[in-house]
């Protein structure tokens, strides 16, 4: 996610994060708008319903929770 916040960055885009904490610190330092949600795992459902797309390429549970809420959510 870093590297693709970076990307979005260098290619002139405002990026934003939606994080599980209550610290708007702990983003990446390539996130202009960060978003303390303190939902924990439960904010994964925020980040699939606000984003045009869901690529996954890896990752663990987290990542097949984002891939699930995505197909239910069609």
């Amino acid at each position: 996610m870093e590297a693709a916040r970076q990307g979005a960055r260098k290619a002139g885009g405002q990026t934003i994060g939606i994080l599980p904490g209550l610290d708007p610190t702990d983003a990446n330092p390539y996130i202009d708008t960060a978003v303390a949600t303190g939902l924990g795992q439960m904010r994964n459902l925020l980040v699939v319903m606000n984003g045009d797309l869901v690529i996954a390429v890896e990752g663990g549970y987290g990542t097949l929770s984002e891939v699930a809420l995505e197909l239910k959510a069609g």
